[in-house]
């Protein structure tokens, strides 16, 4: 065989044997049969090309084309694409539009242009042009980057797709022009195709930059042969088959954890609820795939089940190479094993097959991500359907405290009646059962405590003793598999009708009434590994009592509330978010109108804060039917079907997918339970 060096960075091969003679041109992409020389053959024999269709390519594959008119300069190291339709360049490669396209290229010689490739550009969608872009290409994974723009106009939605797969997606404004995106795509028929995507508008291309990906080539299919059907639960530890590159990308070929499956991917045996196994050893640069099935187009809500032993990283979620999540961030657990769920709302997704993308982005405080045990999608629920009566409880009672242990429902405490009986039982409701039992009662009588759940214990502080009036530094923890009290380390001062959450491994108390009976700003904190005393923490920026307060997604919300007991005309609108990161209080939407007596009628309901009742501003005491809902993923307020009966002081709680609100004020106090689905 003789090798006669070509320009255009194509080589000449001819078997003289056979006298066969072909061209294989640069990246081995294109072969051209040159002639068959029959003289030499006695007798004539049949020739067969094999096709490259099939073959993984040895060596790597780079092409960097400019989509631009054919006058335009062409930038440096790159070669361009003047809109013709596809075939053999003689430039090394085979490319083009599934029709000419020169006439809808484009040069703007912009000033706003960084350099000529976001300056030249060629249209997707003019009416008889070009709409689909092809390169012929080894079949194998590449990672492909499509930048999209003009400088000249912001007239446009871009949505390309390369190999079937959102590259890039935007919508353009003067301050940005140009959108860049990038995915790792595998090419199985010889050509990769860059097309327009779903609800592309005046759809544009400036460049395209293609790399043969590194990582080992593989088929992917979903584990265990079947895709995950949605709304469901995608188990971490059953991304699917394909291998390194594929179906996931780890940044070492060991699993350092349980043995499972046969890759690199870093698995552990867990003991959260459900057993199997988690992803550990997280590291920014990581991500794994899971092909999914959507039979019904809907909205859903993502959660996922993570834990970290100090302040965690940060990951996102992909649908089809589109970030759907944002930002997520796992907060200190407390431990690797101890999980918790974090949700995004209103995730929409059309029916058919997706291919679902956990992506780990940046290391936390402990030099990893995080362990995650399942993500998975839930029907959203923007409201119940109807409230119903349930079991009454055994008190009649206002004021009274209330926590969620085991799906179960805790109240405690409250006055019992107008002459303002204060007690100390404690109540405990079964959704399943829709029954009430008794447990063991708190130490002291009170009303306006706070109550925050760490696991299995109830914590209580910030209670008015035993006349409902008097504010005390009494800190009390309830163990709901004893069914036993103790006593917690007390707060720094005395407080009545503040507000109090968990976050992390940090339980926080922030406002209420002080011993004066005038509204306070302090903040403390409480190290749940070591609650040996209370540390003072980032004040409110204004003093305030008889508000709501709740932890959700590894962040505290203090809600509402009213002043120095000022009930009939001091009702704030005022939500304030404590970043425990930052140790800062900051503003989020306001409550749509000023609200109070709102504690315990607060809780957090698959993903979102819901409040039932409260009194608002007014002549006299306005008790209120409201329930309002806020979601963190929109910063927006909304309202909900209303009770039954308005209500305030009640005790508000999520268990057994469904919202409960019991007792409260109704003027008087009542015994009085409502329920409503609410799935999670």
């Amino acid at each position: 065989m003789r090798l006669n060096p070509l320009p255009a960075q194509c080589t000449h091969l001819t078997f003289h044997g056979g006298g066969i003679e072909f061209k294989i041109c640069r990246g081995g992409q294109m072969i051209e049969l040159l002639g068959v020389h029959r003289a030499s053959m006695s007798p004539p024999s049949p020739v067969s090309i094999e096709s490259l269709e099939g073959r993984v390519l040895l060596s790597g594959f780079h092409a960097q084309l400019n989509f631009q008119p054919a006058a335009a300069a062409v930038p440096a190291g790159w070669v361009a694409d003047t809109g013709r339709a596809f075939a053999d360049r003689g430039n090394g490669f085979a490319y083009g539009w599934n029709v000419d396209n020169s006439a809808n290229a484009r040069d703007r010689n912009a000033s706003l242009s960084p350099d000529q490739r976001y300056d030249t550009l060629n249209h997707m969608q003019k009416p008889g042009g070009g709409s689909v872009w092809s390169i012929a290409v080894p079949n194998g994974l590449y990672d492909v980057r499509v930048v999209a723009g003009d400088p000249a106009a912001t007239d446009s939605v871009y949505r390309i797709n390369a190999e079937g797969v959102l590259a890039v997606s935007g919508t353009p404004t003067p301050g940005q022009p140009w959108f860049d995106g990038s995915v790792r795509v595998n090419v199985t028929d010889g050509a990769l195709t860059v097309s327009n995507g779903s609800g592309a508008v005046n759809n544009k291309i400036n460049f395209v930059d293609i790399t043969s990906a590194a990582a080992s080539v593989g088929v992917r299919s979903p584990f265990g042969g079947t895709a995950v059907s949605l709304p469901g639960t995608i188990e971490a530890e059953h991304f699917d088959e394909g291998g390194e590159g594929v179906a996931y990308h780890d940044l070492d070929p060991v699993n350092h954890g349980t043995p499972y499956r046969n890759t690199g991917v870093d698995l552990n045996g867990t003991t959260d609820a459900g057993g199997g196994y988690t992803l550990g050893w997280t590291y920014a640069g990581e991500w794994l795939e899971y092909t999914v099935n959507v039979p019904t187009a809907g909205t859903f809500d993502l959660q996922a089940r993570v834990a970290s032993n100090g302040n965690g990283g940060r990951f996102h979620v992909a649908v089809d190479g589109v970030d759907r999540s944002g930002q997520l961030t796992i907060p200190n657990t407390g431990s690797w094993s101890n999980f918790t769920t974090l949700t995004k709302s209103s995730i929409t997704l059309s029916a058919g097959q997706h291919v679902v993308r956990l992506a780990l982005d940046a290391n936390g405080a402990t030099t990893a991500v995080g362990s995650i045990n399942w993500l998975k999608f839930v029907p959203h629920v923007s409201a119940p359907v109807s409230w119903r009566a349930g079991t009454p409880s055994p008190l009649t009672r206002s004021e009274g405290s209330g926590a969620v242990v085991n799906g179960k429902v805790y109240v405690f405490g409250g006055f019992l009646n107008d002459s303002l009986a204060v007690t100390r039982q404690m109540d405990v409701y079964d959704p399943a059962s829709n029954s009430w039992s008794r447990a063991a009662d708190i130490p002291v009588t009170m009303t306006h405590a706070s109550a925050a759940v760490d696991g299995h214990t109830i914590w209580v502080a910030g209670l008015f003793l035993h006349d409902g009036v008097s504010s005390s530094a009494l800190v009390y923890k309830y163990n709901a598999d004893t069914n036993t009290w103790s006593q917690g380390p007390s707060l720094p001062d005395g407080r009545g009708a503040g507000a109090m959450a968990v976050v992390g491994r940090e339980l926080h108390y922030w406002g209420g009434l002080k011993i004066n009976r005038l509204a306070a700003a302090d903040h403390w904190r409480l190290n749940l590994d070591n609650p040996t005393g209370w540390t003072r923490d980032t004040p409110l920026p204004e003093a305030v009592d008889h508000m709501a307060g709740e932890s959700l997604n590894g962040k505290l919300y203090s809600i509402g509330g009213i002043k120095d007991k000022i009930e009939n005309t001091s009702n704030m609108t005022t939500v304030r978010v404590y970043n425990p990161a930052t140790r800062q209080w900051s503003l989020a939407a306001p409550l749509p109108f000023g609200r109070g007596h709102i504690g315990p009628a607060t809780t957090v309901a698959a993903g979102k804060i819901v409040i039932a009742g409260g009194q608002i501003n007014g002549n006299g005491e306005i008790i209120i039917r409201d329930v309002t809902q806020y979601d963190p993923a929109t910063n927006k307020w909304s309202a909900l079907p209303l009770l039954p009966t308005a209500r305030k002081s009640s005790v508000s709680a999520y268990a057994g997918g469904q919202l409960i609100v019991t007792t409260g004020n109704a003027p008087s106090p009542s015994n009085q339970t409502y329920i409503t689905p609410y799935p999670s």
